[in-house]
């Protein structure tokens, strides 16, 4: 028996049904001992699922999860996680979050990203009750071809989820968690990661503590101006003066020193 065949039994040996331990030999030892402690069983409202991940291996890996959200075998949603670096000895925490959009049994089938491995991991059953009735917010946006700021007028005090629910196939939205006032402007500044940008609308729910409302986005291509880093091109406009000052100095120098010697 070869040494992958060998790796392929110790997973599905040692999977339970919240945890599993993951290993591949790639010029080091990729290792992860994952397992979701806390997830949503019953919601009318929103899932929610908590990973938590200990890399037990030698390399330092981009790691984050991807979770399939399916219905009758077939896939009605997919969510991701934040992204972390995770170092060896590192203990993280990555969080999932859908606001349905289907009654009934949903099973959740997550997958690890570590470096350049996927791990399917144990799926699992969702009971969704009804799904929630959520009222337009009106907001602003500005986005790049990688992320979108969002401003909003809060409603009330507390935590808010803006959790992504509807954007082209291919591209990876996560939730972000934000605290905010009611009555002052809250900012979001979302990233997310597409093989190429074309002009989409992405819906996104806004769950406070006791609201929901969803903010429609209309991502467009950005001016070309709009690309440009002024800080950056500040920066290097002020090295430019620098060196013309320095260019004319030396000048003047020269020719001072020259005057001198006709002297």
């Amino acid at each position: 028996m070869d040494m992958k065949k060998i790796i392929l039994m110790f997973i599905i040996l040692s999977s339970a049904v919240f945890s599993m331990y993951v290993s591949v030999d790639v010029s080091g030892n990729i290792r992860g001992d994952t397992t979701y402690s806390n997830y949503t069983k019953t919601t009318s409202k929103l899932i929610s699922i908590k990973f938590n991940l200990e890399n037990i291996g030698s390399v330092t890996c981009k790691t984050y999860y991807r979770v399939n959200f399916e219905k009758s075998n077939k896939t009605i949603y997919v969510a991701w996680s934040n992204e972390r670096v995770s170092k060896p000895g590192d203990s993280s925490v990555f969080n999932i979050f859908w606001v349905p959009n289907e009654n009934g049994t949903i099973i959740a089938q997550p997958y690890l990203y570590m470096c350049d491995n996927v791990y399917n991991l144990n799926p699992f059953e969702i009971n969704v009750t009804s799904t929630p009735n959520a009222t337009e917010m009106v907001a602003e946006s500005k986005n790049t071809e990688s992320s979108v700021d969002i401003t909003f007028m809060p409603d009330e005090n507390g935590t808010y989820l803006i959790v992504p629910e509807s954007y082209p196939q291919g591209w990876k939205f996560s939730s972000v968690s934000m605290q905010a006032l009611a009555g002052e402007m809250a900012k979001v500044h979302i990233n997310f990661d597409t093989p190429f940008f074309i002009e989409s609308n992405v819906r996104f729910y806004v769950v406070s503590p006791k609201n929901l409302s969803y903010i429609d986005v209309q991502l467009s291509k950005p001016k070309w101006y709009e690309k440009i880093n002024y800080y950056e091109v500040g920066f290097y406009i002020l090295l430019a003066l620098i060196a013309i000052m320095l260019i004319v100095l030396l000048h003047l120098n020269g020719i001072k020193n020259k005057r001198r010697r006709h002297k």
